[in-house]
């Protein structure tokens, strides 16, 4: 007498649907443009300030991260007022978690985000933490001359 072995239907296994949509998500934030802000050329932020500061021009320093509420309110703030002043200001927006921003985060000394340092043509800078309202953030720019 042989035994018999029950038939098992054939089950496609539906576990690489949910990582496939994660990679799917993580996709289109990687490569969704952030907030507005303009794109840095694939220079690293402490380069382009120093091009800015060689150049004479005045420069908003955004420090932020990604994951922080108060530092994606800014960016809102950021992505609305600044490309008012884009032809008068230079802007070098620093994540703060990326690895090549080592430098310039020592340059400002930075401690906590949001945190934005205006620096006039002279070299001079003022330094807010925490974040602005447009308006302020409107004047503050306006500040550093035309």
């Amino acid at each position: 007498m042989s035994k018999r072995r029950p038939h098992r239907q054939k089950v496609h296994p539906k576990w690489w649907i949910l990582p496939a949509i994660g990679l799917a998500i993580v996709a289109v934030l990687v490569a969704k443009p952030r907030a507005g802000l303009p794109a840095d050329a694939g220079l690293a932020p402490d380069a382009l300030l120093g091009q800015a500061l060689t150049a004479g021009r005045p420069v908003l320093v955004f420090y932020h991260s990604l994951d922080c509420r108060s530092c994606v309110e800014m960016m809102g703030a950021v992505a609305e007022v600044y490309p008012e002043f884009k032809a008068a200001v230079d802007l070098v927006d620093v994540n703060v978690y990326d690895p090549s921003s080592e430098g310039i985060i020592r340059w400002g000394g930075i401690r906590y985000v949001p945190t934005l340092v205006f620096v006039d043509r002279d070299g001079g800078r003022e330094v807010q933490v925490g974040t602005m309202s447009p308006e302020a953030l409107r004047r503050a720019l306006a500040a550093l001359g035309p």
